[in-house]
């Protein structure tokens, strides 16, 4: 049953505003110009000279702090400028779920998380620690999640299960907020993240050559994605045969040849970002409408995800050819 409050007619004002920060992307020459800077302060100088906010205290800080801060704006923006919240409140949930196991993981070992939290989630930095604390005021399914992983945690006594905890949560808590959202597109984006996700934990692991038990306790749950059964099925079959077997409606098989690549070849890492791609490509031939703000949010969401592993290398020191192997792109 449908849910939709606003008509596409509603979204022409944005559509038109969207249609030109397009051309601000950082992207193309501009990505290059970056991964190419000298060094770490030369690189902040080329975002600066393209619109991102950037001050001293970011040399000296984790880039996180930088690309938080613009993710915190743009979604701020957008949550006010959409008639639909919903659209925005879809990013916001993972940022929330990262907090939430660097909080958890923090109190298992007797740590202080504070300077480790993002931006832009829907419970602010600030009053992260203090909700985790009093087990209190933390939005959606994340008290379960935090109760759950927090008795995993401490019944095991490793604080990596807490990722796993926390991973099914969100994606549950992204497909409802996709399904409340009233439009099919959000659905098939979270089922998209959530087919992605699988894949890549699927590949990985399989790789190493550890145990399907290990798959199936990993695997994540959205309204639309590919069931735990097909991997079960196919765990013992070489990638090929994965890649020629996705389910016709699936988002990977979506994705055509390029993802199909993907997978007989065990390129975990691209899965993900070549979705995300060919989502936002599809939906820039939209005129106006709801999915012109969400594609531009994927997008930016797509370049602060490149960004963050260009500029934590930069930082590191490294050289541009690392920076390109580690994205996976060409010189």
């Amino acid at each position: 049953m449908s849910v939709l409050k606003t008509k596409d007619t509603e979204y022409l004002r944005i559509s038109g505003y969207v249609k030109g920060l397009e051309n601000r992307l950082i992207c193309g020459r501009v990505l290059d110009a970056v991964i190419d800077a000298p060094d770490y302060a030369a690189a902040l100088n080329v975002l600066a000279e393209n619109g991102y906010d950037c001050s001293s205290a970011d040399l000296s800080a984790d880039p996180e702090n930088l690309l938080g801060r613009q993710a915190a704006e743009v979604y701020s923006f957008f949550e006010h400028n959409v008639p639909d919240k919903g659209l925005v409140r879809v990013f916001r949930i993972p940022r929330d779920y990262l907090n939430l196991k660097l909080c958890v993981k923090a109190e298992h070992c007797g740590a202080d998380a504070g300077r480790l939290l993002v931006p832009a989630g829907r419970v602010p930095a600030g009053e992260f620690i203090d909700a985790v604390r009093r087990r209190s005021g933390l939005p959606g399914l994340m008290l379960r999640a935090l109760s759950d992983a927090a008795d995993d945690a401490a019944k095991i006594g490793d604080p990596r299960r807490v990722d796993i905890v926390c991973d099914r949560y969100c994606f549950e808590e992204m497909s409802l907020e996709a399904k409340a959202s009233g439009y099919a597109f959000v659905e098939e984006y979270a089922a998209q993240k959530a087919d992605a996700a699988n894949m890549s934990a699927f590949i990985r692991l399989k790789r190493a050559g550890l145990p399907l038990q290990m798959f199936t306790e990993s695997y994540v749950r959205a309204d639309g994605c590919i069931g735990v059964d097909f991997f079960e099925e196919f765990y013992d079959k070489d990638l090929a045969s994965v890649a020629a077997s996705l389910p016709l409606n699936s988002s990977l098989s979506r994705g055509g040849p390029d993802i199909e690549d993907d997978i007989k070849n065990g390129r975990a890492d691209m899965i993900g970002t070549r979705l995300d791609r060919l989502t936002v490509e599809t939906f820039r031939l939209t005129a106006f409408g709801p999915q012109v703000p969400f594609s531009y949010l994927l997008a930016r969401t797509a370049e602060f995800s490149v960004l963050r592993a260009v500029l934590r290398g930069k930082r590191r020191g490294a050289s541009s050819d690392a920076v390109r192997e580690r994205l996976g792109v060409s010189s």
